[in-house]
């Protein structure tokens, strides 16, 4: 659980729209404004295991563009003095199936350098892409990997540590192995088909195949449709009309799953107030926060509300009496027993203090 200080939040002209940021976009245009460094505060953190590997291979992957990785030497001392910077002691006994996205990542990164940018088959080698800016279109992007074949966009790879199916879609009993790129979560279906888009712009040619790579080395792969890319274009030209000409009352498009995890949430006065069992919002200025002799603690608010929190908090007691007296909003907590105002946090808890509010 994360506690961050944020402040009102401010609107700002979109700016190049990245695949990190457009699903959350075009799903509600009102993030469009709230989108830039001046809120920076609101956006995700991630401060899971998982989370942690993914900044591992994005700053490995940035190291090899630069030119630094030649050997498995070289590999090996980036790949650990990025894990440093993420966890003392590195993550290799708290994440599942460590070695094999490790083993993965560096055969595709060393061996086609050691082996004159030829690997896997005749004329077909792999590059860590550097970002790629289209300002006519508003778009950037940076994929993790484009491959090439005979020197034309072959693959396009993304690599997740995260959760990539989407829970609605996927079905139960289907086989880990049979897993299909429709199962995949909206949002990165959507990035790889930016990522193409920007390629083509750069290179002059669309991927063939567009890949997920899984935190289990599981690799999904589709061929890329130009069609699907000009959609998805089509919409973001659409939705950067909208940030442009229209005020932000009528971009807002509060609902239970759009504003859920949206990192904006706290400060937006259209957000939708949820009264789900699966999870509420609460806010309040905080009146005590006691820490019985059992490592967990409970926050109780100046409105009778009461947050109980079952775990030691990372940060420990003295950073939790920090919020005495501070007005916080809480997001993605579960109701314990309702009559009495008593909650309990959730893996999606997050406590935002509000400055000047």
């Amino acid at each position: 659980m994360e506690i961050v200080t944020v402040s009102p939040l401010e609107e700002r002209p979109l700016g190049l729209l990245s695949p990190s940021r457009l699903n959350t976009i075009l799903k509600c245009p009102l993030s469009g404004l709230y989108n830039h460094d001046g809120n920076s505060a609101y956006f995700p953190v991630g401060n899971s295991h998982f989370a942690s590997l993914g900044n591992v291979i994005h700053d490995v992957f940035k190291s090899a563009n630069r030119g630094n990785i030649n050997s498995d030497e070289s590999f090996s001392q980036i790949w650990y003095s990025a894990e440093e910077k993420q966890i003392k002691g590195g993550l290799k006994n708290i994440v599942p199936n460590y070695g094999k996205i490790k083993y993965s990542i560096r055969k595709q990164l060393v061996k086609p350098r050691i082996n004159g940018l030829k690997s896997y088959a005749k004329g077909y080698y792999g590059i860590p892409e550097k970002m790629i800016e289209d300002k006519e279109h508003g778009v950037k992007g940076q994929p993790d990997l484009v491959a090439f074949r005979y020197n034309v966009p072959y693959e396009i790879k993304d690599y997740k540590t995260g959760e990539v199916f989407d829970p609605v879609t996927l079905e139960p009993d289907r086989e880990e192995q049979n897993r299909s790129f429709e199962e995949i979560k909206e949002g990165f279906k959507n990035q790889l088909h930016l990522y193409a888009f920007l390629v083509n712009r750069k290179y002059g040619s669309y991927p063939q195949f567009l890949t997920i790579v899984t935190a289990a080395g599981e690799e999904i792969r589709t061929g890329c449709e130009q069609g699907k890319v000009d959609f998805l274009m089509n919409m973001i030209k659409s939705c950067k009309d909208r940030i442009q000409n229209e005020i932000a009352a009528d971009l807002a498009n509060p609902s239970l799953s759009n504003c859920r995890f949206c990192p904006f949430k706290p400060g937006c006065k259209w957000r939708y107030s949820s009264d789900s069992d699966a999870f509420v919002d609460i806010e309040g200025v905080v009146s005590n926060v006691q820490f019985p002799p059992y490592g967990n603690f409970t926050i109780h608010l100046q409105n009778g509300e009461h947050l109980f929190h079952k775990l030691p908090f990372e940060g420990g007691p003295e950073k939790l009496k920090e919020i005495i007296q501070k007005k916080v909003f809480v997001s993605n907590v579960r109701y314990e027993v309702l009559e009495k105002k008593l909650y309990t946090t959730s893996k999606y808890t997050k406590i935002y203090v509000k400055n000047n509010y």
